[in-house]
């Protein structure tokens, strides 16, 4: 596993709303903070925007991506501008601190030359315009739309090729580059090298000092480094990806929890307990029972 699949595993999304909007030449925002992810289908026309500070163009046939908690500005290039924006929640679970987008390191604008996004915005719209009240499935069918959108954006901007770390590594040292984004860059690659080598030696239960030498950190420099991509000291996030690797070997096996423990790094099983009670407030028997897919192995 790497870095990347463990961020769409553990990514969540929530439809809210979707509306059009027909807009003149005076359509303006200025410093307005945005409570939730939103994304724009642009119809027709062309306007600029700042978002965190970074200029960008948009124009007809673009869509737009933009992160909870960004600040935006817009104005109007043009005498009308046509767009849809479709407002959701996303976060990847242990990673709450950061944008989903960003983590992944998604761009803020995306073509769509084979008007792919442009169909499923359209269809999300016709489903949301028809009788809503007599469709009590139209909730279900508004959020496996939202999903195959974000599906769309993400084959777009080449996840899969990046996923690998050293390609990873690459593509977050150029977004980290991108002028007026600082702290809402993608993850560090130095914080992806540690995620990596966490995943691939699963077994091992590093110290700190171990993990900086990897990092070619200092221990405090790993520290913040942490603490600034991930909202957590470097041994917070080890418990945390412990604790999200044992979740998925208590549902897809029937392993012992002591072999579990054991598999992970941690050799006392006690322990093991209490860490996975303190990350889902249930013990790991507890959890399997709840959760367990059929025919484990």
């Amino acid at each position: 596993m790497r870095p990347h699949s463990l961020f769409l595993e553990s990514l969540q999304v929530r439809y809210i709303h979707i509306q059009p909007y027909e807009l003149d030449y005076r359509w303006k925002l200025s410093g307005h903070r945005l409570k939730h992810t939103v994304l724009w289908h642009v119809q027709e026309g062309q306007f600029v925007m700042q978002v965190d500070g970074t200029g960008y163009t948009c124009h007809a046939g673009q869509l737009a991506l933009i992160p909870a908690g960004s600040i935006l500005t817009t104005q109007a290039s043009t005498d009308r501008v046509r767009l849809t924006s479709l407002n959701l929640e996303a976060t990847i679970t242990f990673l709450e601190t950061r944008s989903w987008a960003q983590v992944l390191g998604l761009p803020v604008l995306f073509q769509d030359p084979s008007a792919r996004m442009q169909t499923v915005v359209q269809e999300m719209l016709a489903l949301s315009n028809g009788e809503a009240g007599l469709d009590v499935l139209l909730p279900m069918r508004m959020q496996a739309e939202l999903l195959r959108l974000i599906v769309l954006l993400l084959e777009e901007s080449n996840i899969a090729e990046i996923g690998s770390s050293s390609a990873a590594a690459s593509y977050n040292e150029g977004a980290a580059a991108a002028p007026g984004v600082k702290d809402n860059a993608a993850l560090d690659p130095r914080v992806l090298t540690v995620i990596d080598y966490l995943l691939c030696h699963s077994d091992w239960m590093p110290k700190v000092s171990e993990l900086a030498e990897l990092a070619e950190l200092s221990e405090s420099q790993l520290r913040k480094l942490f603490i600034r991509h991930t909202g957590q000291s470097p041994l917070q996030f080890v418990h945390r990806l412990k604790m999200e690797l044992a979740k998925k070997l208590l549902i897809r096996t029937s392993k012992p929890v002591a072999q579990i423990a054991c598999e992970l790094g941690l050799a006392d099983a006690n322990y093991f307990t209490r860490l996975f009670r303190m990350q889902t407030n249930l013990a790991p028997l507890h959890y399997r029972r709840q959760f367990q897919l059929w025919g484990g192995e």
